[in-house]
């Protein structure tokens, strides 16, 4: 046993293992909760100095798309009529951009994308239609219209109805007339 009480600091690094078991109380408060062993000796230099807190929440990530080989169109029928609250429509907006981001690199795949909601016309659930000379053409779509799609999709957080029932079967529909 080591003598009650001890001074405070001890010499660091102490000799390995101590004594066992130490007497209590030990001097308060400790850092909890303490892992053991540490690494060491630590990486040196850290990088310093770090600013905490960093700013909540970060932007996110821009994905790379994969690669294609071949022509691909997809159309995504998003259902926009389910009742979500504010909050889950804005994760909705944001879920379905960064997967456009995964799988959209330039031109192709060409991409259309409509909102299932009860509607008048048809033609008012397309958002991007698959022929959409800006995001879908080989010859003009550029890497700044295909960064405003995804923007234009995360932000798409304020699109969602309460408590209407889709039109399911018009909206699969429409989407096959884009093809």
């Amino acid at each position: 046993p080591t003598e009650d009480p001890t001074t405070a600091p001890t010499d660091s690094p102490t000799k390995a293992p101590t004594p066992s078991p130490t007497r209590d109380p030990t001097d308060a408060p400790t850092d909890s909760p303490t892992y053991s062993p540490t690494d060491s000796p630590t990486e040196s230099p850290t990088d310093a100095p770090t600013y905490s807190p960093t700013d909540a929440p970060t932007d996110s990530p821009t994905y790379r798309p994969c690669d294609l080989v071949d022509d691909l169109d997809i159309v995504l029928v998003v259902d926009t009529s389910c009742g979500l609250n504010q909050q889950e429509c804005t994760d909705q907006a944001e879920f379905l951009s960064n997967l456009v981001q995964r799988i959209k690199g330039a031109w192709n795949p060409r991409l259309g994308y409509l909102d299932c909601r009860p509607y008048d016309d048809e033609d008012d659930l397309v958002y991007i239609p698959l022929l959409d000379k800006t995001y879908n053409d080989d010859t003009t779509t550029t890497d700044d219209d295909i960064e405003d799609l995804f923007n234009a999709i995360a932000g798409k957080d304020g699109n969602c109805t309460s408590g209407t029932r889709p039109p399911k079967r018009e909206c699969v529909d429409r989407a096959l007339e884009e093809f």
